[in-house]
């Protein structure tokens, strides 16, 4: 197989950022579909004369009708668990804060984000199961979490 040239890279490029795009429109108008008509009534034809994208690209992305909608619904749970995680760890930084514990140099609701972010980094190392890439995770994580938070003590 021969190495892509600098054009072949930057055609699939552009495909991946055109193929991430066509998604977030079909997930865009496939949530307001489910919105607007419920589960029973949802309509794949209206998802995709909303977004723009062709049969064969929902086809493509998410196998039909059935996964557009998992897809909304992951996405959705996703979104939730997010947003409880974070308030859970910014309230956590603020009592840790309040108590003397730490004195945070960065947004505590942006740090809370970050933390979550970090755990899903931190399960993807463990679905791969790299002792290397666990030592270097736990490595930078504590690294981070030390710049970020300034224990004391």
């Amino acid at each position: 197989m021969k190495p892509e040239t600098n054009d072949e890279a930057a055609v699939v490029r552009r495909s991946r950022v055109k193929g991430r795009e066509t998604v977030r429109k079909i997930l865009y108008f496939a949530q307001q579909e489910l919105e607007s008509s419920g589960l029973v009534k949802f309509n794949l034809d209206r998802v995709i004369e909303g977004s723009g994208a062709s049969h064969s690209s929902v086809y493509h992305h998410f196998g039909g009708h059935e996964g557009v909608i998992a897809a909304v619904e992951t996405m959705e749970m996703l979104k939730k668990f997010q947003e409880l995680g974070t308030a859970r760890f910014a309230a956590l930084i603020r009592e840790l804060r309040d108590r003397g514990f730490c004195d945070p140099i960065e947004p505590i609701d942006g740090t809370a984000h970050l933390i979550q972010s970090m755990l899903l980094g931190r399960i993807l190392v463990d679905i791969i199961g790299d002792p290397v890439a666990e030592s270097q995770w736990t490595q930078s994580a504590v690294a981070t979490l030390r710049f970020l938070l300034r224990p004391k003590g």
